[in-house]
């Protein structure tokens, strides 16, 4: 497992592309199954179980969704299972990263308190995500890193409006 997490952190230090994963089922579903969790994990902390589980699962078709598209889109689905575990793995990790910030950033809100600090720690790994999706996606779609951050930043953006219009914050 530690080889596993050693893995994706040095994918997200982008020093290791897509191409460096073992083409796997295996790891495909377990970084899916990692992706969807943390995503939950984090959802936890404005939603009741059902809705975070939901925004889990949907997160994790949204992240594949976009990924065969756009790797459809170029004509490299043969890249798709290397591509969608690099892009699952490092988000679960960067999203299991931003969870003290993430509950940090609520427990502040409800509290009355200083917020700044956790919210500057969520941008930062937002602004690291990021460029690790176009670290991957410029690795596969073999690329320039500006196209890579160009259509990471569409992934980002339709995400958060799937997310959003899906799962309304309450309150």
């Amino acid at each position: 497992m530690l080889t596993l997490v050693h893995t994706f952190w040095t994918l997200c230090l982008l020093r290791l592309g897509p191409e460096d994963l073992p083409p796997s089922n295996f790891l495909l579903y377990l970084t899916l199954g990692l992706h969807a969790l943390a995503v939950v994990l984090i959802s936890l902390a404005v939603y009741p179980l059902g809705t975070a589980l939901l925004a889990g699962i949907t997160g994790t078709v949204v992240l594949a969704g976009l990924t065969l598209g756009t790797l459809q889109l170029h004509q490299l689905t043969a890249r798709f299972q290397q591509t969608l575990t690099a892009l699952a793995g490092s988000g679960a990790l960067l999203t299991f990263i931003a969870l003290v910030p993430n509950w940090w950033f609520y427990a502040a809100r409800e509290a009355g308190t200083g917020w700044g600090t956790p919210t500057l720690l969520l941008f930062l790994i937002l602004i690291w995500s990021v460029v690790v999706t176009a670290h991957i996606l410029r690795r596969a779609l073999s690329t320039h890193f500006f196209l890579g951050l160009v259509i990471a930043a569409v992934f980002y953006w339709v995400s958060a409006q799937i997310h959003a219009s899906l799962f309304p914050i309450p309150g």
